[in-house]
């Protein structure tokens, strides 16, 4: 038995049926096929395990289920097209090779290195020809099939407000038969109001917490489904680009329904990205920007980098090259940290010391590109998460007292 021992493409295993949407805790179902081990015992076999995820779970979102990487094994489920591509880890250490190979790119990485003590094997023309077919086809169905997931609505029923939250429910037209919905919670003495904008393939529900407390702390408050998102109308999610139109139209019903009133921003990774492109004039009075991308293109690259490893930069042009396709909306419309310094707003800028989706070094350049009176928390140890439910206590001190500075004139 060669290097790559198994390598199967089974059409027709997961349907749109099986793919599993609910929380990222949850564990997706797993049909599984047992590789036989090599008798030579120079190295395993792993089992082979398709897990069901979404594929957009491959570039950026949470793992369901454990981490395949945990298990020694590359078992992806690519539900577009009804196709899975199971791949085994096969671990190649030798005097020349010094390092694991994730198959079907270890044909490819073994050739390229010169590694010749598996020469015999690999450039068998049968079993070459096989690594490198499959190697395209995995290449196609993650190409394809993120662009298509990754783009899709998030689209769901939110409904009424919770009994215990004081707001009506809200359309708001962005254009001829579009419109956000929302939850508008008026405060009887506030003089301020905030908007509130979650993160991709969310909804309003992901900011509540957040309304609470300041609902609490006399703010009105706005939560809205960004376009595309929620209850929210919209085709594609375009990452910010279509959702500032979103962000525009709120802001707008604010000033409408609560006019003279101070306007402060709260948005989370999205919702900041969207913030930011949406150039508000007159800019709020206060904005607070959570674990933000600087461009789209270091979002793609961090969040393939994370899952493929090296190989994900490279990988992310290919990513990219269907936005336009599918969004109508190019890379270059979506770089916040080129619209920052035309934000003329005080600025919080917020993220985790462990974000692998932004990362530290990005935030701090971000930080740089924006105009003073600007502040930044760096939140010990947080990756990229909800920091309010991180670190509710810290949270909600910096962000009244923020609030408060800006939108009070508290001293």
């Amino acid at each position: 038995m060669g290097p790559i021992q198994d390598l199967t493409i089974i059409p027709g295993l997961a349907s749109a049926a099986d793919v599993h949407r609910g929380s990222g805790n949850s564990r997706p179902s797993q049909a599984r096929h047992t590789a036989p081990h090599n008798t030579s015992g120079t190295r395993r076999m792993a089992a082979l395990i398709g897990k069901q995820s979404r594929l957009a779970d491959t570039v950026g979102c949470a793992w369901t289920g454990e981490d395949v990487r945990r298990e020694n094994v590359l078992g992806e489920v690519c539900t577009y097209g009804q196709i899975v591509i199971s791949l085994a880890r096969v671990s190649m250490k030798d005097r020349t090779c010094h390092r694991d190979a994730w198959s079907p790119f270890a044909a490819m990485r073994l050739v390229r290195n010169g590694c010749t003590s598996h020469s015999s094997s690999l450039m068998n023309p049968p079993r070459l020809t096989l690594a490198v077919t499959t190697a395209l086809l995995f290449l196609a169905a993650l190409y394809f099939g993120a662009g298509e997931v990754l783009s899709r609505p998030a689209s769901r029923p939110i409904g009424g407000p919770p009994t215990d939250f004081p707001a009506e429910v809200v359309r708001i037209t962005t254009g001829p038969d579009q419109f956000v919905a929302g939850w508008f919670a008026r405060h009887s003495q506030s003089r301020e109001v905030v908007l509130l904008l979650h993160g991709v393939r969310a909804d309003r529900t992901q900011m509540l917490r957040r309304a609470r407390f300041l609902l609490d702390a006399g703010y009105s408050t706005l939560l809205i489904d960004l376009p595309a998102h929620g209850e929210s109308t919209g085709d594609r999610i375009t990452f910010g680009a279509r959702e500032s139109v979103g962000v525009r139209a709120a802001v707008e019903f604010i000033r409408q329904e609560l006019p003279g009133q101070r306007v402060g921003v709260i948005g989370v990774s999205l919702g900041a990205a969207s913030t930011v492109l949406a150039g508000l004039q007159p800019a709020p009075g206060a904005v607070i920007f959570e674990s933000m991308y600087p461009t789209i293109e270091e979002a793609v690259a961090d969040r393939l980098t994370m899952r493929l490893g090296p190989l994900g930069e490279e990988l992310a042009p290919w990513l990219l090259w269907q936005l336009p396709l599918r969004t109508g909306v190019r890379a270059a419309d979506l770089r916040p940290i080129a619209k920052l310094p035309g934000l003329h707003a005080p600025i919080l800028i917020a993220s985790g010391t462990e974000d692998q989706h932004t990362r530290w070094a990005e935030t701090q350049r971000l930080f740089d590109a924006a105009r003073a009176p600007k502040e930044l928390w760096q939140v010990p140890g947080a990756a990229h998460v909800d920091l309010h439910a991180y670190s509710p206590g810290e949270y909600e001190r910096k962000v009244l007292r923020f609030l408060g500075k800006h939108l009070r004139n508290e001293t």
